[in-house]
């Protein structure tokens, strides 16, 4: 199916890119935003947003959380590329966030590593008062605290915010009607 599909973007066959792009782009890019999303299946930023081939620098990864490497790459992002946008996507039903959740009411542990793509998410979590849509909640509570970290992350994100040069938003997909919040706030 991947070699399907790959054949159909080469041919022009598909709405998120042409082939006209692909040689214009091989000398660079100039992605308008960096998106921090979910590795979840059912969340592709560039689908989401309909944007195509070097409009967005995507990084993806369950949870849609930032480690060192992460944050390397918004640095990149921002400082070689030249986006102006960090958007921390997050998405209802989200399989980390509830494992997050069981770690916190139900004391669940997780087998090899899936364990450390969890810890960032408890914190946010922690922060809420239980209840039936707890983690719901917890996707917005995580965005927000991904945002927060980012905004005080130094030298580079705090400096784009003070010149005014970057802006960073948090937004969740709900993944049943296909819309966008983005008024999520940190």
């Amino acid at each position: 199916m991947l070699k399907e599909g790959n054949a159909a973007f080469v041919q022009g066959a598909c709405t998120t890119g042409a082939p006209g792009r692909i040689h214009e782009l091989a000398d660079g890019r100039a992605p308008f935003a960096v998106i921090i999303a979910c590795s979840d299946s059912r969340t592709p930023p560039s689908a989401l947003f309909n944007r195509g081939l070097g409009d967005l620098f995507i990084i993806r990864v369950a949870g849609n959380t930032v480690d060192s490497s992460g944050l390397g790459s918004i640095e990149y992002g921002i400082s070689v590329l030249g986006t102006s946008l960090v958007l921390v996507l997050g998405h209802t039903h989200c399989g980390v966030v509830n494992a997050a959740v069981k770690a916190v009411t139900e004391k669940a542990k997780f087998p090899g590593s899936i364990g450390t793509i969890v810890a960032p998410i408890i914190p946010a979590v922690r922060s809420l008062k239980g209840g039936d849509d707890l983690a719901e909640r917890a996707v917005t509570a995580n965005v927000q605290r991904v945002v927060s970290r980012l905004k005080a992350a130094k030298p580079i994100v705090t400096k784009g915010l003070q010149d005014g040069s970057v802006k960073v938003a948090g937004a969740v997909y709900d993944i049943a009607t296909g819309k966008v919040d983005f008024g999520v706030a940190a």
